[in-house]
C-alpha cells in the first residue's frame, strides 16, 4: 500500500474506530532466515517476511543479490555461491528492519591424483608427473602449486617451486619437474580458489641410478653407500633411531637402539631395562655406593640412606660466618667465573666467600651470582655484601629459579676492592643437598 495512503487510512480507523487491521496488514518484519550450504560453496537462503508492498532485500556481505515486494506474510528463495571453507554473511532487510545469518561454508569435496605416485629417474632427467583434482564441483579460478622438497635436510628444503599454473583439468595436466640430484624427493602439489587451499597430495620421487639405492630410501647402499641396510627403507642414515627398542640400527650410526630404555646410554653396564634409574649418569645404577647428595646413587627409590655425615665432612667448614670465608683467590684477576656448589647441613649453615673484583676503565664493572641449582623444596637468600653489616644486594631464590643478583659499577668511582658473597639458607627440605651458584665479576 501507498505509504500515504495507509497513513490516511490509520487515521481514518483511529477516528471512526474501526479496527482496519485487514486494510493496514501486519507490520513489514523479517519472521525467519535459513541458510543452507551445499558441498560445492552454493547456498540457498529461504526468508519468511510480511509487508504491504514493502521491498525486501536478500544481501550477500552487504551486496544486494535479489529484491522482492512484500504482500502479507510470504517466503522467498535467493541463491548465491561463496569461497568454500570460508564464512559468508546471509543478511534479509526490510522497512529499516534487518535480520543477518553468518554461514560456514564446508570445504570442497576434491581429491588430488599424482601419477606416477612412486618413480625412479635418471640424475639427467626430468620427471613428468600427471595431476589430476578429483572433485563433483565446479570449480573456478583456482590455481596449483608444486614443489620438491628434499627430505634429507631437517627443515624439508625446497629445491624447486612453480609459478602458479592451471587448475588441473577433468583430463589431468602433466607437470614436467626438473631433474634433481641423487635423493629421495617429496613433490608437493597444492590447489587453492580464491586464495582457498582446497587439495593437496605428495608423492615420493627418486633420482638416480636405481642400483645405487634398493629400498628408494634417499641413501645409497653398496660398498660406496652409508645405507647400511639397503633392504630396509625404514633403516637409513637419514633417519633417527626408532624411540622404541626394535634391535636394529635405524640410523646406521654403529649402535643398536640408543637412546632407548634397551641401550645402556651412560657406559655404567646397565640399561633402564634392568633397573638404571639414570642411564644419562654412570654414577647411578643398582649396586652403587649412596653418596651425601641428596639423590638415589643405587636406584632403589631412597636417598642417603645409610650415609652417616658430621660437620667435618662438609668439604667448605668452616665458612659458617664471614670471618671464616673461603677466599676465591681472584686478586689478579680482571674478571673470572667460579662456579660454587656447597652443601646445606641445616638452616644455621651459611656459605660464606671471600673474592676480590676489580674495577674496570670506563665503568662497565659488575658482579653477578646466578644461583643455578636449588632442591626442590628448598629457599635461599644469596646476598652480596661489601664493608657493612648489611648486604649491598639479596636475592631470594627457590627451587626452579632463573633469576640472578646484579650490582652495577657508578661512573667516575672506581670500585674496586674485597667482597662477600653469602648463601643463607631460608627453609630446606633435605641435609645435605648441593647447592650450586655461578659468580661472575667483570
Amino acid at each position: 500500500m501507498n505509504p500515504r495512503l495507509r497513513l490516511a487510512a490509520a487515521a481514518a480507523c483511529a477516528v471512526t474506530a474501526l479496527g482496519c487491521g485487514g486494510l493496514l496488514g501486519p507490520p513489514p518484519g523479517i519472521v525467519s532466515v535459513n541458510v543452507t550450504p551445499d558441498a560445492c560453496g552454493a547456498w540457498t537462503a529461504t526468508v519468511e517476511a510480511t509487508g504491504n508492498g514493502d521491498s525486501l532485500a536478500i544481501e550477500q556481505d552487504g551486496a544486494i543479490v535479489r529484491t522482492f515486494n512484500v504482500q502479507g506474510t510470504q517466503t522467498f528463495t535467493a541463491t548465491g555461491t561463496a569461497a568454500p571453507g570460508r564464512t559468508t554473511t546471509i543478511t534479509a532487510r526490510i522497512a529499516g528492519v534487518d535480520r543477518s545469518t553468518p554461514v560456514a561454508m564446508p570445504a570442497v569435496d576434491a581429491t588430488l591424483v599424482l601419477s606416477p605416485p612412486e618413480g625412479t629417474f635418471a640424475l639427467n632427467a626430468p620427471a613428468p608427473i600427471d595431476v589430476l583434482l578429483s572433485t563433483p564441483c565446479t570449480i573456478t579460478n583456482a590455481t596449483m602449486h608444486v614443489k620438491v622438497i628434499d627430505t634429507r635436510f631437517a627443515n624439508r628444503l625446497t629445491m624447486w617451486s612453480s609459478d602458479p599454473l592451471p587448475m588441473p583439468g577433468a583430463a589431468g595436466t602433466r607437470v614436467v619437474i626438473p631433474a634433481q640430484t641423487t635423493g629421495l624427493f617429496d613433490v608437493e602439489v597444492s590447489v587453492e580458489s580464491g586464495g582457498v587451499p582446497i587439495a593437496h597430495s605428495t608423492a615420493k620421487l627418486y633420482w638416480g641410478n636405481p642400483d645405487d639405492d634398493l629400498d628408494r630410501d634417499g641413501a645409497e647402499g653398496g660398498l660406496n653407500g652409508s645405507d647400511c641396510d639397503d633392504h630396509d627403507p625404514a633403516v637409513s642414515p637419514l633417519l633417527a633411531e626408532a624411540p622404541l627398542p626394535n634391535q636394529k640400527d635405524d640410523n646406521c650410526d654403529g649402535r643398536i637402539d640408543e637412546g632407548t630404555t634397551a641401550y645402556d646410554d651412560d657406559g655404567d653396564g646397565l640399561t633402564e631395562e634392568k633397573g638404571d634409574c639414570d642411564d644419562a649418569d654412570p654414577g647411578r645404577h643398582p649396586g652403587a655406593k649412596e653418596l651425601p647428595d641428596c639423590r638415589d646413587q643405587n636406584c632403589d627409590g631412597t636417598a642417603d640412606e645409610g650415609v652417616t655425615l658430621a660437620k667435618s665432612d662438609d668439604p667448605y667448614e668452616p665458612n659458617d660466618s664471614r670471618a671464616h670465608a673461603i677466599d676465591l683467590q681472584t686478586s689478579r684477576q680482571r674478571s673470572f667465573t667460579h662456579e660454587i656448589t656447597s652443601v646445606t647441613r641445616d638452616l644455621n649453615d651459611d656459605e660464606w666467600f671471600k673474592f676480590y673484583s676489580q674495577d674496570g676503565d670506563w665503568d662497565s664493572w659488575g658482579i653477578d651470582a646466578l644461583a643455578t641449582g636449588i632442591p626442590d623444596g628448598s629457599t635461599y637468600d644469596i646476598e652480596l655484601y661489601e664493608d657493612g653489616d648489611y648486604p649491598l644486594q639479596t636475592l631470594h631464590v627457590v627451587a626452579g629459579s632463573h633469576e640472578t643478583l646484579l650490582q652495577r659499577g657508578a661512573m667516575f668511582r672506581d670500585d674496586s676492592g674485597d667482597y662477600f658473597l653469602r648463601i643463607h639458607p631460608v627453609k630446606i627440605a633435605q641435609s645435605w643437598c648441593p647447592v650450586s651458584v655461578s659468580l661472575t665479576s667483570y
